[in-house]
């Protein structure tokens, strides 16, 4: 998976420096920040049924399922702030129901686990 992913890097960056060269360099980090969040949602998605918790503790796709949409929502407020006349307020509110939603999400017991005593 480390090569799978430098090699996504590599290109995520390309394809930012190339819509950053198009449109507007300011939009490079924000373009990045979605594409190697939405890169990471997919692998967290995809790493989710084939691991095992064999250990204590959150596995690693949960890691990648919570930093993956963080970053997307984090490029799209970074736009959104940017380009319309949306409240830097109610944005900030959106990210924190994400942070919320998620932590809850995560901290409930999987299908099929034994209860912890």
């Amino acid at each position: 998976m480390q090569g799978a992913s430098a090699g996504f890097m590599i290109i995520a960056i390309a394809v930012a420096i190339l819509i950053a060269w198009v449109s507007s360099w300011w939009i490079f980090f924000p373009v990045l920040l979605i594409e190697v969040g939405a890169f990471y949602t997919v692998l967290g998605f995809l790493s989710m049924g084939a691991s095992e918790r064999t250990r204590k503790g959150p596995s690693g796709s949960s890691y990648y399922v919570f930093w993956g949409p963080t970053l997307v929502i984090l490029g799209v407020i970074w736009l959104l702030s940017a380009e319309t006349d949306i409240s830097g307020v109610l944005l900030f509110v959106i990210f924190l129901l994400w942070i919320g939603g998620i932590a809850v999400a995560l901290s409930m017991r999987r299908r099929g686990s034994t209860p912890q005593a």
